[in-house]
């Protein structure tokens, strides 16, 4: 297999909407490349979705969706030209409208893996809490490509900075299905959803090495505070189900004109 460089594999979603095959061997990227960009497994995506159809779940809600948390983050991941808010987030404080980002998301289509895996690029839609919280974040795939500021809310599925390569495709659905902001957006969002914690948080260095080059990754520790568990897809909070993180939720939508 060819190893591609991080700007090649960064460019691969603009490829189109095609399957590529194991076989080919321009394109061909391994399990952990394809979840290191935040790509989601066809079968796991499968079952989110019939689970989003359980109507149990979708109990009446009436609060509104901004005034779920003290800061909501709603990223509309329509395609450009579906929607006046398509790929963009509109960020709320407390309920009231304080930012409105351009974002890149999912480029919404399918590769497979060497391994013969499908994977599917796409923003999975929801309500979420953050997960993870960094300042300063590099890939171990491709060794040094940046991905700063990363808020983490499933699995390998982050909002954070985009790099100057892909400067000119935010506001398009760009990537293996993390959020991508600009990074002086990205640092705003950041420090914004820090705090809705504790202050007394650290950064902790937790770099490592891959082919005798040091990967830098500092995570924010501490700073979480108790919140109310949210159902991922009615969006309903369980005030008796109480998880750790910061009280901000993460809605992932697609809203049509």
């Amino acid at each position: 297999m060819k190893k591609l460089s991080a700007i090649s594999l960064l460019c691969f979603f603009l490829l189109g909407p095609t399957v590529v095959s194991a076989g080919s061997a321009a394109e061909a990227i391994t399990d952990a490349m394809a979840i290191e960009l935040g790509m989601t497994p066809v079968t796991q995506l499968e079952r989110t979705e019939k689970r989003g159809q359980n109507k149990a779940l979708l109990i009446e809600d009436k609060t509104p969706d901004e005034q779920k948390a003290e800061v909501v983050i709603i990223v509309n991941k329509a395609k450009q030209g579906t929607a006046t808010s398509a790929q963009t987030m509109r960020v709320y404080v407390k309920g009231d409208l304080v930012y409105t980002f351009p974002v890149s998301t999912g480029k919404e289509t399918r590769v497979k893996s060497t391994s013969g895996v499908e994977y599917v690029a796409t923003t999975p839609v929801g309500y979420f809490r953050p997960a993870t919280i960094w300042k300063e974040y590099q890939s171990s795939q491709w060794i040094g490509a940046q991905m700063n500021y990363p808020i983490f809310f499933i699995g390998g599925i982050a909002l954070h900075s985009t790099t100057p390569d892909h400067f000119s495709a935010i506001g398009n659905r760009d990537s293996g299905g993390c959020v991508r902001l600009m990074p002086e957006n990205a640092k705003i969002l950041n420090e914004l959803v820090l705090t809705t914690g504790l202050d007394s948080i650290e950064i902790v260095a937790k770099d490592n090495w891959v082919e005798k080059r040091r990967i830098i990754r500092n995570q924010v520790v501490g700073g979480e505070v108790p919140v109310s568990r949210v159902d991922r897809t009615a969006g309903v909070l369980f005030p008796e189900k109480i998880v750790k993180s910061w009280d901000t939720i993460i809605i992932v939508k697609e809203i049509k004109d």
